[in-house]
């Protein structure tokens, strides 16, 4: 795997957790308001795609075989 690759990974599954500990906090609260509410759909949306996004890395993260 190249740095580049590694840089990008680690910044979606860091974004990807923060998401996840965010709904988790928000999950917690016994009388939200609509603000969270919202807060947590888009936590929701940014968690979906993150999990998503680090299979579809996961998928490339293979180097194509080198023809001989």
């Amino acid at each position: 795997m190249t740095k580049k690759f590694r840089l990008v990974f680690l910044a979606t599954v860091i974004l990807t957790g923060a998401c996840g500990l965010g709904m988790g906090a928000i999950a917690l609260v016994p009388n939200p308001s609509p603000q969270l509410v919202a807060l947590f759909d888009t936590l929701k949306l940014g968690f979906s795609g993150g999990m998503f996004s680090i299979f579809g890395l996961l998928g490339s993260s293979r180097q194509p075989d080198k023809p001989a």
